[in-house]
């Protein structure tokens, strides 16, 4: 699940992540059916479809893949539609938010990220159930060498 493009993201999560392409979703752009002959090939329009954020995300957690996830793992308020979704299911649930907070290995950003801040899930987190996770307190190492 990611903001990011869908294609992109397929490509990537089974081998960064272990995730097989068809649980993946991303953000995606309206396709089409051209033909080269009689062989019928998609083909992007440059015209977004879904941009996979906010309440958007549960709707494509439904579309894409048909049931409440048990475990979400979110890092902006973009995130917070899934992670509130994730806790409203039956039984065992978990919604973890990482807030970036290290500037010794990335850069730190929270509320005042302009591209995808975390300001609204910071404050609701520990009255809805959602775990924090610090990366510069609760991560001892982000990447582990391949």
């Amino acid at each position: 699940m990611s903001g990011g493009g869908i294609d992109f993201m397929r490509t990537v999560a089974e081998k960064i992540y272990g995730i097989p392409s068809y649980m993946t979703v991303g953000s995606n752009a309206v396709t089409k059916i051209e033909y080269d002959g009689s062989r019928p090939v998609v083909t992007r329009v440059a015209q977004l479809r879904s941009f996979d954020d906010k309440d958007e995300k549960v709707n494509n957690i439904h579309l894409h893949i048909g049931k409440r996830p048990v475990l979400a793992f979110g890092n902006s308020d973009g995130d917070l539609a899934m992670l509130r979704y994730t806790l409203a299911g039956e039984g065992l649930r978990m919604a973890l938010l990482l807030h970036h907070d290290d500037n010794e290995r990335e850069v730190a950003y929270d509320k005042d990220f302009k591209i995808s801040p975390l300001n609204e899930a910071l404050k609701v987190a520990d009255a809805e159930g959602i775990k924090v996770v610090s990366m510069k307190n609760d991560w001892s190492k982000v990447f582990r060498s391949l």
